[in-house]
């Protein structure tokens, strides 16, 4: 057809190709202009370009950062002496942060080469076939595991709890796909990372009388209530809690899903909610309201998705109380508060 404005064509690989036509008349593909035009022969019309199209399949990482203006990873890249490395590579995914994930970085985590090369190795994962998302865990060139969620329509597929917001895009050796955040290798297991947070020192203390930590191998999930959470348990529940063995490890089973689940995992605001068992056997519900908070059960989620060695921790504001803790009086606070008459 004639070309008029600005359209799009494609090309023999699938590969889309812009074409347009300026005021005086010339005619451009990719910014590169027709010299000759319009010879038609028995089969088809062939038109003299003046340079070479280069397919987006056949960019190098370098050039495919710059062609997204990801100028500060590019930069970081250079820095750490991984601009050839990535370059040369083949069979190889990167996952790249979004130009505003990577503007909320401090810049005081990237001041060390050494631990600066492993976050960035952190998002380079062996292998682009269309079946990476479909592990339940990569491991990336850090030597560090991703953890993989690929919930269908109903959610973005995450990894290692940053969601992927872009296609993937296919460079030369390998594919890009854009995530929302800076990807930090995890340091610490579910364990250690509890010990160390002053927030959650009284479910650590259960946590750590109990047995269940030999159980939380292989990918678990924890909703932490935070102290405050405890002491707004009634003096009675509190004290059945804590002086009952049996009565605290079914607490904390309450709130251990034996499967990483991220944040993001749970969709936009809808009727519907998410129920995962717990290793107590029951389940617990999680929604996103209006304002984008996660919620649990009737609790809501103050820090998303904490990724450790072995499982994610989200901390909560709530104790995830079984059944047969909650007292009437306890119940009937609940629904009071639940209503705004207290």
């Amino acid at each position: 057809g004639v070309i008029t404005g600005t359209s799009k064509i494609v090309d023999g690989s699938g590969e889309a190709l812009e074409a347009r036509r300026d005021e005086e008349g010339n005619v451009f593909i990719n910014d590169i202009k027709l010299s000759i035009k319009d010879m038609v022969a028995s089969n088809g019309v062939i038109h003299v370009i003046d340079d070479v199209i280069i397919p987006e399949s056949a960019k190098s990482v370098e050039e495919e950062l710059k062609h997204r203006n990801a100028n500060t990873f590019l930069e970081l890249v250079k820095k750490a002496g991984l601009k050839e490395r990535l370059n040369n590579m083949n069979n190889f995914t990167l996952l790249l942060p979004s130009n505003s994930a990577m503007n909320q970085i401090p810049s005081s985590l990237l001041e060390d080469n050494d631990q600066l090369e492993e976050i960035l190795l952190h998002h380079v994962v062996p292998g682009n076939n269309h079946c990476l998302l479909r592990k339940k865990e990569m491991t990336a060139l850090s030597g560090k595991k991703h953890m993989v969620q690929n919930m269908g329509m109903s959610s973005s597929p995450t990894i290692s709890c940053s969601r992927i917001v872009a296609p993937a895009k296919g460079i030369c050796g390998g594919k890009v796909h854009v995530i929302d955040r800076l990807l930090l290798p995890a340091r610490t297991t579910i364990f250690e990372a509890l010990k160390g947070s002053p927030d959650h020192s009284h479910f650590f203390k259960l946590l750590e009388k109990s047995n269940i930590r030999d159980e939380m191998r292989g990918g678990h999930t924890v909703f932490a209530p935070t102290n405050a959470a405890f002491q707004n348990l009634h003096g009675e529940t509190l004290h059945k809690i804590l002086g009952d063995e049996k009565q605290a490890e079914l607490l904390l089973r309450s709130h251990i899903i034996p499967k990483p689940v991220c944040c993001s995992y749970v969709p936009n605001y809808s009727m519907f909610s998410r129920g995962e068992r717990t290793l107590a056997g029951h389940s617990v519900h999680l929604t996103r309201s209006y304002d984008g908070r996660v919620h649990v059960n009737r609790g809501t989620i103050d820090r998303c998705d904490m990724v450790s060695e072995d499982g994610i921790v989200h901390s909560i504001d709530t104790v995830l109380l079984p059944r047969h803790l909650q007292n009437e009086n306890y119940r009937k606070k609940r629904i009071l508060d639940w209503f705004g008459l207290v």
